[in-house]
Parts: structure tokens; sequence; C-alpha cells
């Protein structure tokens, strides 16, 4: 996923079996299990990170990216 933030920053994450989106109807967050870095048009993992929590109400729009190893 790569979401765009209402100030227009950037935060690309995988959204795995240890993501959360939440079903709430006042409460749309999300929490993406991995965190990646931006660089030279790849995506490195940060390191040591536990993931991201993103409060819906600073969410522009989402971008759903399909996993490259899952296309066939």
């Amino acid at each position: 996923m790569l979401i765009t933030l209402k100030d227009g920053s950037q935060i690309a994450g995988w959204f795995g079996k240890n993501s959360l989106a939440s079903s709430e109807s006042s409460e749309r967050d999300i929490y993406l299990e991995l965190v990646y870095k931006l660089e030279d048009d790849a995506w490195q993992p940060v390191p040591r990170s536990a993931g991201i929590l993103i409060n819906a109400g600073e969410i522009r729009y989402i971008e759903f990216w399909q996993d490259q190893t899952e296309i066939t």
C-alpha cells in the first residue's frame, strides 16, 4: 500500500495477515505491519519497525499494489 496523507507525505507499507483495518464506521484507522522507505524508486524495509498506525482523518488517499510474487 502507498498511503498519501493530507499534508502530502507518503507512507509505504505492507498490509499482511498481522495488519488491521478498523470496521468501526466512526474510526477507519489502519495498522500496517511493515513499513518501507521510498528510495530511488525502490521500497526498503525500515529496520526495527514494528509497523505503523495511521489515523483515518490524516489519509488523503490509498494506492494498492499487487505483490509481484503473487502474479502468475
